[in-house]
Order: structure tokens, then sequence, then C-alpha cells
């Protein structure tokens, strides 16, 4: 498997939206929130890539997530996957870690949990398709149904992240669900049961990132702009 450093990608990311960060040794260094993260693309032993993230939170928590990149060459796979990156996990980890929120690109509400207040980022599903297939629509019962769901995780006083995903390829369904990079079958359920309207034929996917920050005190720690700064 072959790993291809793109923390240089991640600083200009920030730089752009606001964010100061420097590399120091060898990973993503963020000093006014003394937070680390890495972005790198894998090679897998099958020939395809993968852009992946890590990124630290509160009391030494690390998010994680991955994203398929596809493309003909190396260089088509990896603005594929940096597109599909930026378009949905960049902009809730900016939000939810690094500070920012951007009102076109990123949900937020409050939830009660308990005696808890959580601050919930959902970002935009981020779609792929065959050539001639239709592009899949997030069933409108989902954005209630999915932070209800995770709301049975947040129990702790740590972040957490989701990732869901669903694709279907010639009328056969694929669905995932973790939740701190760890299977949910719960929510897979919950997601696996909406009404998705499918294509007949073809490759059709979307995929969903979301995190879920404890209020500690105060209002969140983050500032608000209305429209993306990168």
């Amino acid at each position: 498997m072959a790993l291809i450093p793109l923390v240089h990608t991640l600083i200009d990311l920030l730089a752009g939206h606001g964010v100061e960060a420097v590399v120091k040794d060898g990973f993503v260094y963020l000093p006014q929130l003394d937070r680390w993260a890495n972005l790198w693309m894998n090679q897998t032993d099958g020939g395809s890539y993968l852009v992946e993230i890590r990124a630290t939170a509160c009391n030494d928590i690390t998010i994680a997530d991955r994203c398929a990149a596809v493309g003909d060459t190396f260089e088509s796979a990896r603005e594929d996957g940096l597109r599909s990156f930026c378009s949905g996990t960049f902009h809730v980890l900016l939000a939810a870690l690094w500070g920012v929120l951007e009102r076109d690109q990123v949900d937020h509400e409050v939830r009660v949990v308990g005696h808890h207040a959580w601050d919930i980022y959902t970002g935009p599903c981020t779609l792929r398709t065959s050539i001639g297939a239709k592009p899949l629509v997030l069933p409108r019962e989902l954005v209630d149904l999915v932070p209800g769901q995770l709301e049975r995780v947040l129990v702790d006083s740590r972040v957490h992240a989701v990732r869901l995903y669903f694709a279907v390829l010639n009328g056969a369904v694929t669905v995932e669900a973790l939740v701190d990079d760890e299977e949910n079958p719960a929510l897979a359920e919950v997601f696996a049961s909406a009404q998705w309207l499918l294509p007949e034929t073809g490759f059709a996917s979307l995929r969903w990132f979301i995190a879920a920050c404890p209020r500690t005190s105060g209002p969140s720690h983050h500032t608000e702009r209305s429209a993306c700064g990168g």
C-alpha cells in the first residue's frame, strides 16, 4: 500500500479559510488550537485510491474519515478524492474542530440530550453516479431520524463523528454506518430502511458526514460565516 502525503494541501485549505496551520514533524499543527491533523492518499493493493483524514479533538480523541478517489491516473484520482473531501468532510471538521462554521456548507443545530447540550454539524451529501444513472436523493425523513438515532451515543463528553454511505449497483444495495469509525448496526438499519428512490441500472452512491461536539459551557466554540471563504 502506497501512502502519498497531502499535508500541504490541508494547510492551504485551512489558510484559505483563515485558520493558521504549519507542518510540524510531518503533520499539520494548528498552534492557536493546539490540535493536530493529517491528510494523505492511499493506494490499496488492488490499485484503487482513498483520501484519508485524521484530526485530533479534545481529550486526545481522534476523528477519522476516508473517501474514495476515482480516476484513470494518480492526478485525476487525487483531484477527485480531494473534491469529495472538500465538499463534505472538510467543512464539517472546519466547524466542529477548527472553529469556522460556514452556513452555506454545513447545517448546525443544538440538541439537548439528558442535561447536556451538543452542537451537531451536518455536512452536505456527496454523490457519485455512473454515466446515465440518476443521482441518489437523501430521503427527507433521515434529516430527523439520523440525529435522533445519534442521540443514543451522546452520553459522554467526547466529540463523535458519523459517516453514512448508501450505494446501489444495478439494484444491489450497500449500506454503511460508522460512529467513531466503528460499525453501528442500529444506525445502518435506520439509514437503509428509509424511502430511497433507486435507479434500476448503473451505479449511484451518497455519503454523509456528521460531527457532534459537547458543550462544556456557554456558546458554541465557532465563528460563523454566511458563505465559504476558501
